[in-house]
Order: C-alpha cells, then structure tokens, then sequence
C-alpha cells in the first residue's frame, strides 16, 4: 500500500506541468480550458480572465544562483526593466521586428531587431508594454488571417476585439506612466509608443498614428533625450540617459522599401489575394499613373536624406562640445535643405505630368515621410522661443496628410469588390478623424455680425463629418443636453463625471468616474475610447452650492471652475488637442458693462457671486494657454425640466461684451447645449467670447 503511495506521488512530480492556461486559472490553481480570446472557464463562472502570457519567449543567459535568487524583489512600479541576465530569444525578436510593419507581409526586411530586443526585455516586467505587445500581435495575426477588406462590426473575430482590450489596457498604463513622469517611465512610454504606432498602422488608423508620432517626439524634446543647444551657445548634456530613440524607429519604419512605389503587384497571404497598391493601374487616371511611375525616383532621393538623418542623429547623441555642436548645425540646415529641394522638385513634377484630382496615396505617404523628417530635423540641437509655433504649424500638416490618407483609404477599401493590402511607410494612430454633421436647427440668418471669419483651422474643423469629444460637467442639466446633441449627429464621446450613475450609458458614449481636478483622470479621460482621439473638449461645469436657492452656502472650492479648466488645458495640450469650448455666463469680463443693473445687484447680493468670480478666473487664465478656446456666455438660463427631445430655439449672439442686453433676456439651456456643439463642430468664435440669447 505504501510503495502505491510512493509511486503515485513520483508520477505527479514526473509529469509536465502545463504553463500555457490563463492568468486567472494558474493564479487558481485549476485547469484551464484554453479557449481564446478568453478562458471560458472564467466567463461562465463570472470571473475576468486576465488572458494568456505572451507568445514572445526568454532564457536566461547564465544560470540563477537559486540561493540569490529568493532576495530579489520586483516592483513593476519601479522597475520595469529586467535585469541583464535574462535574454530575449533570437527568434522572438525576428517575429516582432516582423510585426513593427505590415510591409513585412511582402517580404520587405526591417533593421528594428535593436528596438524589438528592447520592448521585450522590458515587456517582462512592465504591464503598459506587454498589454501592447500583446494587442499587435492579435491584430497582426488577426489581418494576416482574415485579409485586409472593409469589416463590419459583426464580422470582427474574437481575435481582433482581444486585440482592443489589450490596446486599451496599454493605454490606461501609459497614462499612468505619464502623470508622474520618472526616467523610467518615460522609457516605458517611448518604448510603448513604438508599438502603438505599429498597431494603428495594422489598424489603418492613419490620423491616430500621426498623434503617436507626434507626442512620442515631443516627450524626446521636451526631456531632452538628446543634447541641446541653448542661448548663448550652450550645450546641455541629455537629460535622460539611454531615453528610446523613438524618431530612429519611425524614421527606419518609413525608409523601409515601399511597395507603393513599385508596379502593381499580388502576394497571397493565407489565401487571401492582397493588391500591393490602391488602386489599379487602369482604373487611375493617365497623369496618376504618370506620377506612380516618377514616385520610385523621388522615394530613392527621400530615402537617401533619410539615411544622411539617421548618421547626424548618432552623431548628436554623442556631442560632447560646442564647438562639434556647431558644426553639425550646419550640417542640419544642409539636410532641412535638401528636404526643400525635394518637395520643390516633387511640385515640378506634378506641375509637368498636370496631374488631376488627387495625388496617389503613394505619393501621399512620401510627403508624409517628409514632414517626419523635417519635423525630427527641427527639434534637433534647437531649443529657440520660435520653435514650439514652428513644430506645432508641421505637426498640423504631418496631421493633415495623415487624415486625408485615412478617409481616401477607407473610401476605397469600402468601394473596393476585393480585399485591398494598403502598405505604408511606417503606421500611425487614429484614422477616426471623423467630422461633423452640422445642426441643421441653427439659423444663419440670425447669427450676429460680431462673427468672425474662419481661419484654416476652424475650416478643417468644419469640414469634418464625424468627431469625438471629451465632455467635462456632462451629468449637469446644459450637459445632458450637449451629450444628446452630439451623440444625435453621430458624434462619439468620453464624460468625465464624478459621481457613478449620474448620467445614463448611451451607444457612442464612454462615461468615465472622477474629477476635473485630477490631472491623472483627465489623462485617463483622453484615452478612454481607443483608437479613438478627441477634435475638442467641451467644459459646462458649475459650482456647486447646498440647494438651488442663490442664497445657500457654495460647496464647491473657490477656484473649482479655474483649476478644472485650467488642468483639461494642460493635458490637452500635451496631447496635441487644442479646440476646447467652454460654457461661461454674461457678466463675466467685458460683458460686465452692459449687464443690466438690476442683475449686477442681485448677484451682490447672493452668493451667485462666488460662480461668477470663479467664471472670471477662467475667463482671465485660458487666455494665457495656447489653447483654441470659446467661451459661451449665456444670459439667464430658463431649465423649466427641458428634455433632450423638446424643441431648440435658435439663439442671437450678441458679441463678447454682450451688446443690447436686456433684463428680460433668457435663453433655453437645450439652446446653449446646441450653440455649444455647433461651436466646437464647426470651429467659430476661435479665441472669442460670445453673448448669447434666445
């Protein structure tokens, strides 16, 4: 009896443990179904399964004294980079070098083995990365098994909403990372930028791709990850060693062979026939394919200075004097030189072809490629008082082109009878660059003459068919009235509100719970809807007081409404999104002097006053950011329980100081609500406040 003990105990310890179930079921100790995305054995009990280790595999380079091994402590927090002695396999690093670009689906090659080794080593022990990881490679495999036509929603595979779930765990990581930003985590958050690039290329998310891009190089700007010239010709020394080169990355990614620039060709990817370029050669007209047949010459030029850029970006990171600074200054206005001559000789060419309609999307992408070079170029040895309005003119273009390419590619793939392979020079985020459906309540007629012309952006703006917002008060009675509004011209959009369940889940609508004045909740805010990125902000936040009579004592801070302003400017300018609206009330600023006397009085009297002085300071301090704001000044507002379905009255803009007010002026919140979204849809009254009443 004992040796059956004996040998049934040998056999147990003999047998292969298996390592390949979920999180959740290994964490439990019970056998895991392996079904994927998500182990069923967690869903039908109720459980969140936590999904599945990474496919990417490591050994340690040298054998762990197991009697050292039991005082090691991790803290993802702290440290999320692994120690030396563990080391990525060399197949794994191929694979994600493969998965950094789809142009690797036509046996292009990449040379990011040095940026694949790194993601993975830090992918052991910092979640924000291996959720990312873990995204690209299910959208990746997700593409290359179920081609590259337009899906619907009801035909995306499990697969590929795995992959959005791992994308938007990725994204709440980064956020955390950068509110307290560390020199570790500002390596984690290059490093996670690398491949949410990479996924948004997959996705074909081109608009979004372009932001990544563009707040992943000004993060290396602003912490210095390179030495810099300041006034005086001073060189500062990098502030932060061994940051992620993250302009090497994207400047590889896009110099990597183009199939754009080749003839058309096929290449079957697990059976599915994929076209290397949109549009067939007959189907394009004589002068587009004229100019496909030049783009091959011009790409050779592109990358050519794309090289030379990488040579004097190595060589910048190893200055150690002012005198070598100097000298590569002048090779940098000789690079930025050629960049001119190219896009001079690229409008030559289109000039002699006489091209009609729009430019292939091959040639689109090298004037992307340009910009990017141009851009990292700019930022590069300058720290000048003029080079923030320079970046922010290029990154506008780099954004442009990246949104334009977006709708074309989704137009076609749409039009499209057959799959269609897009392969660009790099990848990008968000091509839901969506615009607006205008409201068609508001009457033109009656708009005042105090409205300004429309500038190039609020043009772009406007011309838009679908957006996304984030909404600050939405909860509010003038807030719910904003989010019906939006969400009926097909808008989508994220609420931060602060108390749970205080504003009813709605298709199109992502309500997150917290607090305006939490920078790290308006952070997670902003990334709360991925891919999705956000054209605007609008703010109908109020103070707070203990009943609605304008006597009862305020509750809320006194600077509640400025500092919440104050702190969704901050982080959307950070984030590259500078169109905010703001729901602000006569009286405040110049409008004072024509507020009827009466009025003025009462709020003497009352403690509406403490709401006006805090409308005040938002008023005096937004217009020291560089934000695109509005501020809406509604005259006494009529509530009287409106519902979101009652009928809008058009409203008459009185100009900034209110010009013509009157006591008995009013104006319907389910009004302001619409003026409001029409504000921020179309782009008016750019850096203007505005009077408005029924």
């Amino acid at each position: 009896m004992a040796g059956s003990v004996v040998a049934r105990k040998r056999n147990i310890q003999c047998r292969t443990k298996v390592k390949t179930g979920c999180a959740t079921c290994r964490i439990r100790k019970v056998k895991c179904d392996e079904k994927k995305p998500f182990c069923q054995k967690c869903v039908t009990t109720g459980r969140t399964c936590d999904g599945y280790e990474s496919p990417f595999r490591f050994f340690p380079s040298q054998p762990i004294n197991s009697a050292h091994a039991g005082g090691i402590k991790s803290d993802v927090g702290l440290q999320p980079i692994r120690p030396t002695f563990i080391e990525i396999a060399p197949q794994d690093i191929d694979l994600l070098n493969r998965y950094f670009s789809t142009k690797t689906m036509f046996d292009v090659k990449l040379s990011c083995d040095e940026e694949a080794r790194q993601v993975l080593q830090a992918s052991l022990t910092d979640p924000a990365i291996r959720h990312a990881v873990s995204s690209l490679r299910a959208l990746r495999e997700d593409l290359e098994t179920s081609g590259d036509g337009p899906v619907s929603a009801a035909q995306q595979t499990p697969s590929y909403y795995y992959g959005l779930q791992q994308y938007s765990m990725a994204l709440r990581g980064l956020a955390s990372k950068l509110s307290s930003p560390s020199s570790n985590e500002l390596k984690s958050a290059l490093l996670c930028c690398q491949i949410l690039i990479s996924i948004e290329q997959v996705r074909k998310n081109f608009a979004a791709m372009a932001q990544h891009i563009i707040q992943g190089l000004r993060i290396m700007h602003e912490y210095r990850a390179r030495p810099n010239i300041v006034a005086a010709n001073k060189l500062v020394p990098a502030h932060h060693d061994q940051l992620p080169l993250l302009d090497v990355f994207i400047i590889k990614l896009f110099a990597a062979p183009c199939k754009f620039a080749d003839p058309p060709a096929t290449a079957d990817v697990s059976g599915t026939t994929l076209s290397a370029c949109l549009i067939s050669p007959h189907q394009q007209p004589v002068a587009s394919r004229d100019l496909r047949t030049i783009a091959p010459d011009m790409r050779t030029e592109l990358t050519r200075i794309a090289a030379s850029t990488l040579e004097f970006l190595d060589k910048v990171s190893q200055v150690e004097s002012v005198g070598i600074a100097l000298q590569l200054l002048s090779e940098k206005a000789s690079l930025l030189d050629s960049l001119e001559s190219w896009l001079v000789d690229l409008e030559l060419v289109r000039t002699k072809i006489g091209s009609l309609g729009a430019e292939p999307i091959s040639v689109s992408f090298l004037r992307f490629f340009h910009l990017i070079l141009k851009i990292v170029l700019l930022g590069t040895l300058n720290s000048s008082p003029d080079l923030y309005a320079e970046l922010r003119t290029e990154n506008d273009r780099l954004q442009g082109i990246a949104n334009t390419v977006g709708e074309r590619l989704t137009l076609s793939l749409n039009r499209s009878p057959s799959p269609t392979m897009i392969v660009c020079s790099g990848g990008l985020v968000n091509f839901i660059n969506r615009s607006a459906i205008l409201s068609p309540f508001y009457n033109e007629a009656s708009s005042s003459p105090h409205k300004p012309k429309q500038t190039s952006t609020q043009q772009h703006l406007s011309s838009s068919k679908a957006m996304h917002f984030l909404l600050f008060g939405s909860s509010g009675r003038t807030g719910q009235h904003v989010v019906s509004e939006l969400l009926s011209q097909g808008h989508t959009a994220v609420a931060l509100v602060r108390t749970s369940g205080s504003l009813t889940p709605r298709p199109g609508l992502t309500i997150v719970t917290g607090s305006p004045l939490s920078k790290s909740d308006i952070r997670g805010t902003l990334l709360a809807a991925p891919p999705l990125s956000p054209s605007a902000a609008i703010i109908t936040l109020n103070t707070v007081r203990k009943s609605d009579s304008p006597f009862a004592a305020q509750i809320s801070p006194p600077r509640f409404l400025a500092d919440s302003c104050a702190n969704v400017c901050e982080v959307l300018e950070h984030a590259g999104c500078y169109r905010i609206v703001v729901m602000s009330t006569a009286g405040v600023g110049d409008s004072w002097g024509n507020l009827p006397w009466l009025s003025k009085a009462f709020l003497g009297w009352t403690n509406v006053k403490y709401a006006l002085e805090d409308h005040s300071l938002v008023d005096k301090e937004i217009r020291l950011t560089k934000m695109d704001w509005t501020l809406v000044r509604a005259v006494r507002l009529q509530f009287d329980d409106q519902k979101p379905t009652d009928t809008k009255t058009d409203v008459k803009t009185l100009g900034s100081k209110g010009d013509g007010m009157s006591l008995t002026d009013s104006v319907s919140v389910i009004s302001v609500a619409s003026f409001l979204v029409k504000v921020a849809v179309e782009g008016l009254f750019v850096q203007s406040a505005v009077v408005v009443t029924n």
